[in-house]
Order: structure tokens, then C-alpha cells, then sequence
């Protein structure tokens, strides 16, 4: 299997959640990070879809290393149960989190470097949930209940969409099998959540997916 070379790289982007999760209880100033880091994700989300989720996101790395380590190679017959797809399990959560955090920003009543500590403690937490999430269940489980990918899936609008030549596919289903986010795609619509790893690109014999 032949990666982009984005993707050879997408490992180390996980070093910056520990660079800000420990150093920034040092220097809360350092939580800024986070909120510019989800900025340029959106951005980028209006022209590219959950680009950023396979290729930029460092919790999705964090969870690309547990699958290396818990699988070796091997492959993940694991999957994430289908009601945490739902809508109505991740609305709530992002409306949660985002009620929550502006309930936070208003007691810190402008301190600057108490709203840094607020996106250094939050950081800190939701990638302790990659974690447990990702060892239980599917590695990539936080990539559907993760905020900011719901965000992008809604702001997405099909863009950049997966291509399938059903002309050229075999139906040997190796994109399905590879696809971290367990997404149908040799069905040829594999919907918004595709993070645009290109992992089944790279997997199709005939070469009968692009984007």
C-alpha cells in the first residue's frame, strides 16, 4: 500500500496534544492553540470536507497510533456502533460542550490565560476519551462523536466527494475493509464522514476510486 506523503507524516501532528496537554498547565497561554487549530479546520472543511480529520487532526493520529499498536498490521474487524453516528447522540454532545465552555469563558470574565487553562483542561480530556474509546472500541470511535468533525460534516456540503468507477470495481471490498471510519464505500457513497484519508485509494487493485 502506497501512502500520500501528507499521510506519512500525520503521525507526528499527535506530539502537539502532548506539547499542549502537559505544557500548557505550565503556560495556559499554549491552550490557544486548540481554538486556532479548529479555526484552520473548518476553513478547511468548506473546501475539502473531514480533509483535516484523515490528514491533519492530532487526535486522529493519537487514535492512527492505538490501531498501530493494538493490530500491528492486522486488520480491525472491529467497528463503531451505528447509534454513535446518529445525529442524535452528536448534536447533543457538540451542544453540550459548547454551552458549557461559553458557561466557563464567561466565569473567567475575560482573564485571558484562565481561558487558555480552559482549552488545555479540555484537550486534555477529550483526548483522554480518544484513548479509552479508542483501546474498547473501533481506534477512530472519538472521530464520529468529535465535535469538530460534526461541525465539518455539516458544513461539508459534499465537498470533494469520493468517486467509485463502478465500471472498474471488482467488489472485493477491500476499501471497506481498510476505511478507518467503517464507511461503505464500495457502495460509491460513502457520505460526509469520508476523512479523505485515501486509504481505499490506495488499497483498490483497480484503481477505481479518486476523489
Amino acid at each position: 500500500m502506497k501512502d500520500t506523503t501528507m499521510l506519512r507524516y500525520t503521525q507526528y501532528f499527535g506530539f502537539l496534544i502532548l506539547f499542549v496537554s502537559i505544557f500548557g498547565f505550565v503556560e495556559p497561554l499554549l491552550g490557544f492553540i486548540v481554538p486556532i487549530t479548529l479555526l484552520l479546520i473548518l476553513v478547511i472543511a468548506r473546501v475539502r470536507g473531514r480533509w483535516s480529520c484523515g490528514n491533519f487532526c492530532p487526535k486522529g493520529s493519537i487514535a492512527d497510533i492505538i490501531e498501530n499498536i493494538k493490530y500491528r498490521g492486522k486488520r480491525n474487524k472491529m467497528r463503531t456502533p451505528s447509534i454513535l453516528k446518529s445525529y442524535w447522540v452528536r448534536i447533543p454532545i457538540l451542544l453540550v460542550l459548547l454551552v458549557t465552555m461559553v458557561n466557563q469563558f464567561i466565569i473567567t470574565e475575560g482573564m485571558v490565560e484562565k481561558i487558555g487553562m480552559i482549552f488545555v483542561i479540555r484537550y486534555a480530556l477529550t483526548t483522554s476519551i480518544v484513548l479509552i474509546l479508542g483501546t474498547g472500541m473501533h481506534s477512530r470511535t472519538w472521530c464520529t462523536l468529535c465535535p469538530g468533525g460534526t461541525l465539518q460534516k455539516l458544513l461539508e456540503k459534499d465537498k470533494s466527494p469520493l468517486k467509485l468507477e463502478s465500471m472498474k470495481c471488482i467488489n472485493c471490498k477491500k476499501c471497506d475493509k481498510i476505511c478507518p471510519m467503517n464507511l461503505h464505500v464500495s457502495e460509491g457513497k460513502p457520505g460526509s464522514d469520508c476523512i479523505k484519508c485515501e486509504k481505499c485509494i490506495s488499497s483498490c487493485p483497480k484503481n477505481a476510486l479518486a476523489f
